[in-house]
């Protein structure tokens, strides 16, 4: 447990190296290639699973994120044969803040749920869906610049671009809504 907690903490090797020393845990040898598959979002369709943003470590205890796509083989008996094919990509880093999933309480007492996840590009999307009694609320937005985002014609548009630091927020469209202060399809 000790030593996810100090993976968790962005500890340097040295600094991990010297947490475990001092917490009385053995360290055989310099930390080795190591893969956190449990610290990425992973999808899975058909006989391909997809992980973005694996965290891996090189011999020296490097950090790198990597995007990786396994595709299974199947024999004619429909057994997986124990081959794969994996590719793997060196994750795009996204200069803006990482969307947190969850349940929330809106400011109006409403109860809210969010879901994200990780688009091939590296940008993140998430679905928020907000409900209070009779009055409802659902967006999908993503992080990053404008080029390439999923909005990108309706955001263009807006001249979003113009307002300094744009690329540091969240964008997208407001879904269906309820709430009379929200237009359906207004930008976010």
């Amino acid at each position: 447990m000790i030593h996810r907690t100090l993976f968790t903490a962005g500890l340097t090797p040295a600094a991990w190296a010297a947490a475990l020393l001092a917490s009385g845990t053995a360290l055989a040898a310099a930390p080795p290639q190591v893969a956190f598959l449990e610290q990425a979002q992973t999808q899975a369709s058909g006989a391909q699973l997809r992980s973005f943003g694996v965290p891996t470590t090189d011999a020296t205890g490097k950090l790198f994120y990597w995007d990786l796509t396994v595709d299974l083989g199947i024999n004619a008996n429909g057994k997986p044969n124990g081959s794969a094919t994996v590719t793997s990509v060196k994750q795009v880093m996204v200069r803006s803040n990482r969307i947190v999933p969850g349940h929330y309480t809106d400011s109006w007492g409403g109860d809210c749920n969010v879901y994200s996840t990780t688009l091939p590009s590296g940008r993140q999307e998430a679905s928020i869906a907000c409900v209070k009694g009779s009055y409802n609320w659902n967006a999908t937005v993503n992080n990053g610049t404008v080029a390439g985002h999923p909005f990108e014609l309706q955001l263009t548009a807006a001249d979003i671009t113009g307002i300094p630091g744009y690329q540091d927020y969240l964008w997208g469209v407001n879904g269906s809504t309820s709430y009379t202060c929200m237009l359906t399809n207004g930008i976010l």
